[in-house]
């Protein structure tokens, strides 16, 4: 126990008790006066922390990053994107809202997010749908349209890219989108070329997905 009260344990009680790195626990009295541990479940790291998978060359984990660490030090993570695409081969595009840390107010991809701490691809492709367009992968027709990397492209991370035909525009959260439209990938293009302020790799995957 240190000056604070903190406690730690032996590794071999941690893997027993199923305890993660940033977990926070607390010894508590039951009714019958024995003395156990209870596991809180809350992260030592502040709300803005977001913690990614790193990888390596070959897209293979090798340990945890944070968001900020990853990006301050252009480490290899991975990130989903998607777009929704009509029957008239528009692209729905939306505008980022003005408060994101990131590329405020830019025209960003359908659906993209970050590959979280323990997901896989498809796990945060399916969460990052229903974050932000309220959509269940489960019940559109979508297929994975791209694979990259950032060691062969000019793209700033490993990306899976999805595409969601629909005809529906989507009830999208107003936390993350503030408008949005349906363009053509040229039209789209056009506009990003003719100075509107775009995600950074919005463009580059335009490109190669709608080329």
């Amino acid at each position: 126990m240190d000056a604070e009260g903190a406690i730690t344990l032996p590794a071999e009680a941690v893997q027993a008790l199923g305890i993660a790195e940033g977990d926070v626990c607390c010894f508590v009295t039951d009714e019958q006066g024995r003395l156990t541990l209870q596991l809180l479940r809350k992260t030592l790291m502040s709300e803005q922390d977001e913690w990614l998978n790193l990888v390596n060359r070959h897209d293979q984990v090798i340990g945890q990053i944070t968001r900020e660490d990853a990006w301050a030090k252009r480490q290899p993570v991975r990130v989903i994107n998607a777009f929704l695409v009509n029957s008239r081969g528009e692209l729905w595009i939306p505008r980022r809202t003005a408060s994101k840390r990131m590329f405020p107010s830019c025209l960003d991809m359908s659906v993209g997010g970050h590959v979280e701490r323990g997901e896989d691809y498809m796990s945060a492709f399916k969460r990052e749908t229903r974050e932000e367009l309220n959509l269940d992968v489960d019940e559109l027709d979508w297929r994975e349209i791209a694979a990259l990397s950032p060691f062969k492209t000019n793209l700033s991370a490993f990306m899976r890219v999805y595409e969601i035909r629909t005809d529906s525009t989507p009830d999208f959260n107003p936390a993350d989108f503030s408008e949005a439209w349906w363009l053509t990938p040229a039209e789209l293009l056009a506009r990003i070329a003719a100075g509107e302020a775009a995600k950074g790799d919005l463009a580059e995957l335009v490109r190669r997905c709608y080329p």
